[in-house]
């Protein structure tokens, strides 16, 4: 099956998902409420008819069977809503697995500034989060909708009979109240969730901040406990305010259509009563009708009101699922790197970038050449573009001014798998993967995955080369230990060590291309040497560039490039660029001062 999120959807669309994705069970329960929906006139039939021979003493065989049948069709009510609650649970279950992994995949897929956009990662989120539910919901009405048409058209049907057909009117009419009154409440109740999605992210993080064993020893330091614990009581009183405000709202409101409905009730009773002294109606099928409508009535009350209410906020939810689908998507996102290309040469020609629903141009008419086989340090003041450039260097914004040639092609035009597999990145945000210390390795090498042999080599290469032997040698199961404190058997590391098996995995990846942004702030001064003259080592197959403040490692690079507002202030050796003092001159000494 496709991915769900191809095309766009309307209620019937969502509903009809539930049959692509698990028929068999969908089916059952379309088919168990048919049988629901019609059992109630059933019923009411075969308790009129027997009341009415026991009133008469007419009873006979039939009259019996007829008994028969009654505790048949309850008990199949029993039955029936047992079962259909087992396969409407499995039926949900195949429904989240299906949505959460497509949801995933699709998230992987999206063009990056949806990621960076705060409303659109929130619309990204609560369509993930909440796609099975919906859709599961749809069908649910959709099935309570069905049963309710039945057994409304059976009743009907009965009052037809009994040339009664105006009550049936006149009931179905007490429903537009409870219609209308419902789904206002449920839009009200969907918009409420959209516009404080943000506040559940903030009750979030300070639940992390009061709870986390990461900032316990900062809870314990600085003592904020009570500040954080009396922002997190002001968010929280305000948030469950609004929202008692809108429960006492709605159930205010869906209190009216209840009344109604009991109202016209009790007329239909009498009505029916009267019917039944005039021997219009038998005392039996009056008993059975009567019945019927207080259970009809009941339901109504009971599910509908619900029904309507799920009904609005799956029609709410319709809005944030086909703005996600119409998110830019690209579906190479998700293929695995390959070791197709290998660098040549990087080229920025007059490149400028502004970030979506900025001014601010964070790149400014930027320009230089990178070659093979060589080492660069990117040096320049914060907000001067170098981690913007790193960004586009990958792939992840697209819509700049100017060119950026990668071996002389248009990055723009270059397979997703090939420049993932060209070019390998530390950020200064690294991820921290809470698996094993042999897997945080080897998903750097995942172009390799059908070759262990290679993965093997890799592994012992870069352990020797990154010194994390020292590390392995105090874990329990070495490479099968497992990393963090999010059970009880996982190994926390240190912030240097963590930040070496982060380099360590871009090792592992063996590209052509290797970017390091602030990779070793957390390592030991002399490690961080090594690391950095391993990579200004002249190797004709590789090249390095390197994002730091820190200026005395860039003078182990071949060449040095200084940013300023988004534009190459000057570039050259770092020999050349100390003998023209000019501006990495001043970065050089004045930080030089600091250690003298």
């Amino acid at each position: 099956m496709k991915d769900i999120y191809e095309k766009k959807y309307n209620f019937f669309s969502l509903v009809s998902l539930n049959f692509k994705i698990s028929p068999v069970f969908s089916f059952v329960l379309l088919v168990g409420n048919i049988i629901e929906g019609y059992l109630p006139i059933a019923l009411t039939f075969s308790i009129g008819n027997f009341l009415d021979s026991v009133y008469k003493h007419e009873t006979s065989t039939r009259d019996f069977l007829t008994f028969f049948l009654i505790v048949i069709c309850i008990f199949l009510q029993f039955f029936c809503g047992l079962i259909f609650k087992i396969f409407d649970r499995k039926k949900s279950i195949e429904i989240s697995k299906k949505c959460e992994y497509d949801g995933l995949m699709h998230m992987a897929m999206l063009d990056y500034p949806y990621i960076e956009s705060g409303d659109n990662y929130q619309i990204c989120l609560r369509v993930t989060k909440n796609m099975s539910e919906k859709c599961t919901a749809s069908y649910q009405i959709f099935l309570q909708l069905l049963c309710l048409v039945l057994r409304v058209t059976g009743l009907l049907f009965v009052f037809l009979k009994y040339e009664l057909w105006w009550i049936g009117i006149w009931f179905m009419f007490t429903l537009i109240p409870m219609c209308i009154i419902s789904f206002a409440c449920g839009k009200k109740r969907y918009d409420f969730y959209r516009e404080n999605y943000s506040k559940e992210f903030i009750m979030h993080h300070q639940n992390y901040i009061l709870k986390s064993r990461d900032a316990a020893e900062e809870r314990n330091l600085f003592g904020y406990m009570t500040e954080v614990q009396n922002a997190w009581k002001c968010v929280r009183n305000e948030y469950y305010q609004k929202q008692i405000r809108l429960h006492k709202l709605t159930t205010v409101y869906l209190k009216i259509p209840y009344i109604i409905s009991w109202v016209a009730l009790s007329i239909l009773i009498i009505i029916l009563a009267e019917k039944a002294i005039i021997h219009a109606l038998t005392i039996g099928m009056f008993i059975g009708i009567v019945g019927n409508l207080l259970d009809l009535n009941q339901m109504i009350n009971i599910v509908f009101s619900g029904l309507s209410n799920r009904f609005a906020q799956v029609y709410r939810f319709l809005d944030d699922l086909n703005q996600f689908v119409d998110f830019l998507y690209f579906e190479e996102e998700t293929d695995l790197p390959t070791d197709e290309l290998l660098f040549e040469s990087l080229e920025f020609k007059d490149v400028s970038f502004a970030y979506p629903d900025t001014k601010r141009k964070v790149l400014n008419h930027l320009s230089f050449k990178l070659e093979k086989g060589k080492s660069y340090a990117f040096v320049g003041e914060n907000g001067s573009g170098k981690s913007t450039m790193i960004k586009l260097i990958l792939g992840l914004y697209k819509n700049y001014e100017g060119t950026i040639l990668l071996n002389n092609q248009d990055i723009r035009d270059i397979a997703s798998a090939q420049l993932k597999g060209c070019i390998g990145v530390v950020f200064q945000d690294y991820a921290k993967y809470c698996i094993s210390f042999k897997e945080a390795l080897d998903i750097g090498a995942l172009k390799y995955y059908k070759q262990q042999k290679v993965i093997l080599e890799n592994e012992k290469e870069v352990i020797k080369e990154m010194n994390l032997d020292d590390i392995l040698n105090h874990l329990p199961n070495n490479l099968k230990s497992e990393l963090g404190r999010i059970n009880s058997i996982g190994c926390d590391l240190s912030g240097g060590e963590w930040q070496r098996v982060a380099i360590a995995r871009m090792l592992m990846k063996k590209a052509t291309l290797m970017i390091l942004d602030e990779p070793t702030s957390s390592i030991d001064p002399k490690l961080e040497e090594n690391i950095y003259r391993l990579f200004s080592i002249q190797d004709k197959n590789i090249t390095s560039i390197l994002i730091s403040h820190r200026m005395g490692v860039t003078r182990m690079m071949d060449e040095v490039i200084v940013m300023e507002k988004g534009h190459v202030l000057e570039h050259g050796s770092p020999k050349e660029l100390l003998e023209k003092q000019g501006g990495y001159y001043k970065m050089f000494t004045n930080q030089q001062r600091r250690f003298l």
